[in-house]
C-alpha cells in the first residue's frame, strides 16, 4: 500500500515527442519552472494513454474525464516547479558531479536499446524527448540536494532530535495497521466484492487478518493478498488507506472499501513498544523528516502561480498532439 510519496522516484517513463514546430517552447511557467511543450505533451499523453480501456478522444467529450486529466497533469507539473522553487529559495544548485551523473543515466538508458533506431522508436512510443527525460533527471538531484540541505546540518529546517520524535509519537501522528486487499476485473467486481463481505462478516473479531487471508488465500484466481504495516506517518502510505487507518479505533476493522487497487480491508494495530526502540532512528527519525519535507513540498506546490506563454493561454491538455 506504499504511497509514490515522491513522483520523482517513480520509475521514469522513457518517451519522446514527435516531431513539430512548438515543441521546445515554453508554454507555461509555475513558479521557477519552465514548462515546454514537450514536457507538457509527455505528462497530458501518459495520463490519457494509462486509462485503460478509454480512448483519447473519451477525455476530449467527457467533462469528468477531462478535469480529472488537468488535475493530474497540474499536480505533477506543480510538484516538479515546487522542487526547482524552493531549491532556488535556499541556493541549492547542481554542481558539475551532478551534471555528469545525469549523462550516465542517458547513457544507460541508450544502452538498453540495440541501436538509435530502436532507442528512438522506443522513445517514441512514450510521448517524450530526450530533453524531458534529462530535465526530470535533474530535477531528481535537485530535490535529493534539498531534502539533505533541508533535514542535516547545522542550519536544518527540520530536526529529528528524541524529544521531537518521541512528542510526534505521543500526539498520534503514528499509526500501524494490516490489511488484505482482493483486486478484480470490470467483469468481476461484483463477484469479488459479494466474497469479500461475506468473508468479513464470517470473521472472528479478535483475530488478525492473517487468519482470515490464510483460510482464503488458496481460492483459485481471488487475487487476494496480505500485509501488515509496522508503522507509518501521514503522507507515506496512499491516501485511500491512510483515511482508512485513520477513521479506526486501535482493534477495530474497517468494512470493504471499493479504492483504486481493489477491496480493501483494514484493521488498525497498536504501535508496538518495542518496534518504536528498535527502529526509532531508521523508521521514526527518518519519517517525521520525510513528512515534514514533502508537507513543505505540497504546501508551496499548492501556493504557486501559473502563467502561460502568449499563444497558449487557452491551451487544452487533451487535445495536445
Amino acid at each position: 500500500m506504499k504511497k509514490n510519496i515522491c513522483f520523482l522516484c517513480i520509475l521514469i517513463v522513457i518517451a519522446l515527442l514527435l516531431p513539430g514546430c512548438s515543441a521546445g517552447k515554453t508554454v507555461m511557467k509555475i513558479g521557477k519552472l519552465n514548462v515546454s511543450y514537450d514536457m507538457l505533451r509527455y505528462f497530458a499523453k501518459n495520463y490519457m494513454n494509462g486509462y485503460d480501456g478509454v480512448s483519447e478522444e473519451s477525455f476530449r467529450t467527457d467533462d469528468e474525464l477531462r478535469k480529472k486529466l488537468d488535475d493530474n497533469v497540474l499536480s505533477s507539473l506543480r510538484e516538479l516547479a515546487a522542487y526547482v522553487t524552493l531549491a532556488d529559495k535556499y541556493g541549492v544548485k547542481l554542481d558539475r558531479d551532478d551534471k555528469n551523473t545525469v549523462d550516465d543515466k542517458i547513457a544507460d538508458m541508450k544502452a538498453e536499446y540495440s541501436d538509435t533506431k530502436a532507442y528512438k522508436k522506443g522513445l517514441e512510443e512514450a510521448y517524450a524527448t530526450e530533453a524531458v527525460i534529462r530535465r526530470i533527471y535533474e530535477i531528481q538531484l535537485l530535490c535529493d540536494k534539498l531534502y539533505d540541505h533541508l533535514t542535516d546540518g547545522s542550519d536544518a529546517a527540520f530536526r529529528s532530535d528524541n524529544e521531537t520524535i518521541e512528542k510526534d509519537i505521543a500526539d498520534g501522528n503514528w499509526f500501524s495497521a494490516e490489511y488484505i486487499l482482493i483486486t478484480y476485473s470490470a467483469k468481476d467486481k461484483e463477484s469479488r466484492k459479494e466474497y469479500a463481505e461475506k468473508m468479513l462478516e464470517g470473521m472472528d473479531k479478535d483475530k488478525s487478518l492473517r487468519d482470515l487471508y490464510d483460510k482464503n488465500s488458496t481460492v483459485y484466481g481471488l487475487g487476494i493478498s496480505y500485509a501488515k504495516i509496522d508503522a507509518f506517518t501521514y503522507t507515506q502510505q496512499k491516501e485511500y488507506f491512510e483515511k482508512a487507518v485513520c477513521a479506526l479505533e486501535v482493534g477495530q476493522t474497517s468494512g470493504v472499501t471499493d479504492t483504486v487497487d481493489g477491496f480493501l480491508i483494514v484493521r488498525r494495530l497498536e504501535l508496538s513498544q518495542a518496534y518504536i526502540e528498535d527502529k526509532f532512528i531508521s523508521v521514526f527519525c527518518v519519517g517525521y523528516l520525510e513528512r515534514e519535507f514533502f508537507n513543505l513540498v505540497e504546501k508551496t506546490a499548492g501556493e504557486l502561480d501559473i502563467s502561460y506563454s502568449k499563444g497558449y493561454e487557452n491551451i487544452k491538455f487533451c487535445e495536445i498532439e
